[in-house]
C-alpha cells in the first residue's frame, strides 16, 4: 500500500473537481445587516420588554406611596396622643364635689392658647346620671361671663375623659353640672364638682 502523500497539483485537481459539481450559493443582501445588528444588541444589557416597564414603575411608586401615607398617618395619631403621653399640662387643678356629692379628682389642661387645646378629667365617686339626665362639664374663659359647655356624659363611673377646649386662650374655672335631657342647653345650676383653673 502506497503511503505517499498526494503533492499540490493533484489537490488542486481535486478541489476543482469538486468545486464544479457543488451548487452555487449567496447570501442574502441584509445578511450582514442582520449580523451586526446581533453583534450590536449582545454588546449592550438585555432591557425588560417594553410592556413590562410601565407594570414595574407604578408598582414601586405604589408601595412607597402605601407607605409614606401610612408614616403620615402613625405620625398624626402620635400628635394627637402626645398630650396626655409625655407632654406636661399647663396646669393642673383639683377637682372638688359641690352639692353635697362625694366627686373629687383634677384637671389637667393642655396647651390652651393652641388649636388643640384641651383637658383631661381624672375622677372618682361620682355616679351614672339619673335616668332621663345626663353630666355636661362647662369651661369659663378669663374675662368671660358664661361658661361655655365642652362635653357631655352619662356614665360617671368612667375615669377619665378627654375634651376639647373651645379656642385659644386663658380660663379660670370648670364645672360639671347634671343636665336633664330635655332641658334647654344652658347651665342646670345643678354642679356636682368643680375647679379653679388658672
Amino acid at each position: 500500500m502506497s503511503t505517499e502523500r498526494p503533492d499540490d497539483h493533484e489537490l488542486e485537481q481535486t478541489f476543482s473537481a469538486l468545486e464544479a459539481h457543488l451548487p452555487r450559493v449567496s447570501p442574502r443582501a441584509d445578511l450582514f445587516d442582520e449580523i451586526e445588528r446581533s453583534i450590536e444588541t449582545d454588546r449592550t444589557p438585555a432591557a425588560a420588554p417594553a410592556a413590562a416597564r410601565p407594570r414595574r414603575r407604578p408598582r414601586r411608586w405604589l408601595v412607597a406611596g402605601l407607605t409614606a401615607a401610612a408614616v403620615a398617618a402613625t405620625v398624626l395619631i402620635v400628635a394627637l396622643l402626645a398630650s396626655s403621653n409625655g407632654e406636661s399640662p399647663a396646669q393642673r387643678s383639683a377637682i372638688v364635689a359641690k352639692g353635697g356629692t362625694s366627686v373629687h379628682g383634677s384637671v389637667e389642661v393642655f396647651a390652651p392658647q393652641t388649636a388643640g387645646g384641651h383637658v383631661v378629667l381624672h375622677l372618682a365617686g361620682l355616679q351614672t346620671a339619673p335616668a332621663g339626665n345626663h353630666y355636661t362639664v362647662w369651661v369659663l374663659r378669663v374675662g368671660a361671663t358664661e361658661m361655655t359647655p365642652i362635653g357631655s356624659f352619662a356614665d360617671g363611673r368612667r375615669a377619665t375623659f378627654t375634651l376639647p377646649l373651645p379656642g385659644p386662650g386663658a380660663y379660670r374655672a370648670l364645672d360639671i353640672s347634671l343636665q336633664r335631657n330635655d332641658a334647654s342647653p344652658v347651665h342646670s345650676a345643678q354642679s356636682v364638682a368643680g375647679a379653679t383653673l388658672g
